[in-house]
């Protein structure tokens, strides 16, 4: 795997088969492109309406690095936790998000990575339920994200280490 020329938005360490470093997988936002960008548009709680996000397949990710485990722990730069089930990223498009509506997200701005769920009924909502409250894994998005894996994976950005 390549070393990263530009500045790493996000390190993935942990039990993972490819890397560029010690125990570590080092992307910058090059690199991220590489593995290929997809869009979603989705509501959140922290936008109006609907927002247009573009990013990283969360399974793809995973899948590049040969990530291994079944969870994963996001942190983010003020060290909120949350752990995420890699089986979210089978069942849903949830994405690495490093644009919002067509800009690049920057720390202000919930960045430099967002993680990002469709907003759809799940069988944990129902599937009546509005889009708003279909969202169920707000609580699993996660902005100034780097990500750490139990299993031990961990993704995080460098200046957080």
């Amino acid at each position: 795997m390549p070393q990263p020329k530009g500045p790493v938005l996000l390190v993935v360490t942990g039990d993972i088969t490819r890397a560029n470093g010690p125990d570590r997988a080092s992307f910058d936002l090059d690199m991220l492109k590489q593995i290929g960008l997809t869009s979603l548009v989705t509501a959140t709680p922290w936008t109006e309406g609907t927002s247009r996000f573009e990013g990283v397949l969360a399974r793809d990710l995973l899948n590049y690095v040969g990530a291994r485990g079944d969870h994963i722990t996001a942190i983010s730069m003020n060290n909120y936790l949350v752990e995420i089930p890699i089986k979210d990223f089978v069942d849903h498009d949830v994405i690495f998000a490093l644009k919002g509506n067509g800009k690049y997200l920057g720390v202000r701005d919930m960045g430099p990575v967002l993680i990002v769920y469709p907003s759809i009924a799940t069988p944990r909502c129902g599937p009546k339920a509005s889009s708003r409250a279909a969202f169920c894994n707000w609580a699993r998005s996660m902005w100034e994200s780097p990500v750490r894996r139990r299993s031990p994976r961990y993704c995080r950005r460098s200046n957080a280490d």
